[in-house]
């Protein structure tokens, strides 16, 4: 599953699945497999029956915890670091106008 990065920013995760949003059906914001929700049915990952809009990729696939939320936020945070320092972005955490 991917999202689009909207022109001019940036974004990162490391090992860790972020997307959560229902699935977006315009084509040029959100892709994803034909059988991504119907393949986690059959592993038991997500209910039969339950509305595709609901899905989240990875609340399903992969369930965000501390140990791995904390590993890889910090080589993100770093990676943003950088970035800042060669001049790809702000450090105030709002998008350049």
């Amino acid at each position: 599953m991917a999202k689009r990065i909207p022109d001019g920013h940036i974004a990162a995760h490391a090992n860790q699945a972020r997307i959560t949003a229902p699935l977006e059906p315009d084509p040029r914001v959100c892709r994803w497999a034909p059988d991504v929700v119907t393949f986690a049915q059959s592993l038991g990952l997500y209910p039969e029956g339950a509305p595709t809009r609901a899905f989240s990729f990875s609340d399903t696939y992969d369930p965000v915890t501390f140990t791995g939320a904390r590993v890889a936020e910090a080589r993100v945070w770093e990676l943003f670091r950088q970035a800042v320092q060669l001049g790809l972005g702000n450090s105030s955490g709002r998008p350049s106008n």
